[in-house]
């Protein structure tokens, strides 16, 4: 992008909030991985964010919109656009009984954290997600028979031009790993319906749903969660451990030696060498068991 730093100042003056100019994303995904992007934003409000979409319109630039960057593989290239970091500008909590209208930008647990606080449960499955509630609605995120859809009343999306639309749960079409993907659309908050509790026994779920997680999953290491979906029939990381990739390394990637379904960043790793991984490991399990398997992971920048 021409003319980068002009860009940066003109869309400062018209916004509050950050506007970073060629800001490393590795400091941004939980790889720990990704070159620059041209210009990072994180608006303070939604009137700034409003503002922001249709300033990028204008300009013709590509968007790509963040959370906290925990499904992501971003390219060692960076991004050649704008990254807006929605967790400032969409932090709103609204409660009515036992529905609970939740910004795109709180943390999914912080979130699963307040809920438990207020007595309302439903979603303790999903404790130990890690990423925004945003990103959870994006990909439908889920674990242990729950998903992020299935207590959804609506979502409130603001359209490239500033418009905000309300669309039932109904009308989008949730599935596994299947969420709200149209790229016209800002995800801004969910409203869920949830189920009275005591916030106790909710929290006490919430515990023994992490500790399976830390038990199976390597959670304090650098990875962007499950690598791929599971495939029909099958679960993907035994069929990376069947395939004799568990602890497999390539540079400074390497298949967890914990759950083969996810792949570490061991230190000083590039994006190019975790991608090159990754097809590493969907070749081989295709040469010994001939089933395809469909990344979970987002590639961005590629």
């Amino acid at each position: 992008m021409a003319g980068l730093e002009a860009f940066g100042e003109e869309l400062k003056s018209l916004i509050s909030g950050k506007v970073i100019v060629r800001e490393p994303l590795e400091r941004h995904t939980s790889y720990r991985v990704g070159g620059p992007a041209d210009l990072y934003v994180v608006p303070s409000s939604r009137k700034s964010l409003k503002i922001t979409l249709k300033w990028t319109v204008e300009k013709r630039l590509p968007v790509f919109i963040i959370g906290k960057g925990t499904n992501l593989l971003v390219s060692d290239a960076g991004f050649r656009g704008v990254v807006i970091d929605l967790r400032k500008c969409c932090r709103n909590w609204i409660r009515s009984g036992n529905r609970v209208t939740i910004g795109s930008g709180w943390i999914l647990m912080k979130a699963l954290e307040q809920l438990a606080e207020e007595g309302l449960s439903g979603f303790e499955a999903l404790y130990g997600i890690p990423g925004t509630v945003g990103g959870a609605l994006h990909i439908n995120a889920g674990a242990f028979g729950t998903e992020i859809s299935d207590h959804l009343v609506e979502a409130e999306v603001m359209d490239l031009t500033g418009d905000v639309h309300k669309i039932e749960a109904d009308a989008l079409d949730f599935g596994y790993r299947r969420g709200i993907k149209n790229p016209g659309w800002v995800i801004l908050s969910g409203t869920f319906e949830l189920e009275k509790g005591c916030t106790e026994e909710i929290r006490e779920r919430m515990r023994q749903i992490l500790d399976r997680r830390r038990e199976k999953q390597p959670l304090s290491r650098a990875s962007a969660g499950s690598v791929f979906k599971r495939p029909p029939g099958h679960y993907a990381g035994a069929l990376i451990q069947g395939a004799g990739l568990k602890g497999f390394r390539h540079g400074n990637a390497l298949v967890s030696r914990k759950h083969a379904n996810f792949v570490i960043n061991a230190g000083g790793a590039k994006a190019g060498e975790i991608k090159e991984l990754i097809e590493i490991v969907r070749s081989g399990v295709f040469k010994k068991y001939g089933v395809a398997l469909d990344l979970e992971n987002e590639l961005i920048g590629w």
